[in-house]
């Protein structure tokens, strides 16, 4: 059930751009609203002749939006097909079709989506530099800022600015980020926080745990989190930690950090990290195969080289661990812990905690009682 929810979960966050609809996905619905050409096009399957058609589709007016965006989308998700000169019409017509402010602002949506997708794949190729691709964007920005637009045009323009990166990205986004208002609106603030991740990367960290603290709003956060697993880093995690128990619902926090073990063992080895109590914390989300028994380890080691002050906190969270499981591998796991711990003070009343629990008696029904002996205290 976790695994099916954190699959959900990633498969929201995924760029718009690079879901189109798939052709078995187009409904009824809309195959009654396109032309017969249009249709057509739609159905068969992709060959060297489908380029040419399907841009000859896109920029027929005479066409309903509905045909066109779906013609555009079907060119999208398959920009990895196409030859350079093909690419460049393709990026040509859809920033010709978004520069027309007339054009309904559904269709304006895909052909950004479609226009950021080509000149990424473009760029990647040595097709188009960096610095034209920067440039041919830079209407994105005006685009963006002008706040009487349809709100999912400007959240496609956003995450298309992130990918082409124009002058003055940064600080469009940061602004978004920090005015009250469009940072409290999904389409805007989502696209913000995954566009500045993509431009910053590790830099980003402060903002993105801004929007972390900040929020109301549980799917701005599952994206703010998201978007910090993304980062990677020591200081991402810590953030992730943090912050996760104001939307623990929300399951977001959870899918990320499980993919960030590296990161996590890596401070749980060394005892002076500053960040170690998160990386502790950050132990409760490692739930797949395997991963208990490479962080379980590195917790016992710490309750005798970690600072003092910390190993309260460590302890706690191996009792926790072993607690989830059943009783003989719960008591297998105390009896590990428990010579850590006797000659420990300040961790007293653990042992006698540890030893309570290792002397429970396990009822089976039709059976006699079965108590465990208690486990003799190290001596100095």
């Amino acid at each position: 059930m976790a695994m099916l929810l954190v699959l959900l979960w990633q498969a929201q966050n995924l760029s718009a751009q690079d879901r189109p609809p798939p052709e078995e996905e187009i409904n009824d619905l809309q195959r009654a609203s396109v032309s017969a050409d249009v249709r057509n096009f739609l159905e068969r399957r992709w060959d060297d002749t489908s380029f040419d058609e399907g841009l000859s589709l896109v920029e027929n007016q005479s066409e309903s939006t509905e045909s066109r965006i779906l013609v555009m989308d079907k060119l999208r998700s398959n920009r990895r097909g196409l030859t350079p000169r093909e690419s460049r019409q393709l990026f040509d017509q859809a920033a010709l079709v978004v520069r027309d402010s007339a054009e309904p602002p559904k269709l304006l949506t895909s052909a950004v989506r479609t226009m950021a997708s080509v000149a990424v794949l473009m760029e990647e190729r040595g097709q188009l530099t960096k610095e034209e691709m920067r440039s041919d964007a830079l209407f994105l920005v005006d685009m963006v800022r002008d706040d009487t637009r349809d709100v999912e045009l400007r959240g496609a323009a956003i995450r298309a600015v992130g990918d082409l990166q124009p002058d003055g990205a940064r600080v469009l986004l940061q602004e978004l980020l920090d005015d009250p208002i469009e940072s409290t609106r999904p389409e805007i603030a989502r696209n913000a926080l995954i566009a500045i991740q993509s431009i910053e990367g590790a830099n980003a960290v402060g903002s993105l745990s801004a929007i972390l603290a900040s929020t109301e709003d549980p799917v701005i956060f599952g994206t703010a989190a998201f978007s910090l697993g993304q980062i990677n880093t020591t200081e991402s995690m810590a953030k992730l930690v943090q912050y996760e128990s104001r939307f623990p619902e929300s399951n977001s926090v959870d899918a990320v950090l499980v993919d960030m073990e590296d990161i996590v063992l890596d401070v749980l080895s060394n005892p002076q990290d500053e960040n170690l109590l998160f990386a502790v914390g950050a132990t409760r989300h490692l739930w797949r195969d395997g991963q208990r028994e490479r962080y379980v380890p590195l917790l016992r080691e710490l309750l005798t080289t970690a600072p003092v002050t910390s190993r309260q906190a460590i302890l706690d969270r191996l009792l926790d661990a072993a607690g989830t499981l059943e009783f003989e591998a719960e008591k297998y796991e105390l009896e590990l812990i428990l010579p850590e711990v006797v000659n420990q003070p300040e961790l007293a009343k653990y042992a006698d905690q540890i030893r309570r629990r290792l002397s429970a008696t396990v009822v089976v029904p039709g059976r006699r009682a079965t108590s465990v002996p208690v486990v003799p205290e190290t001596s100095d």
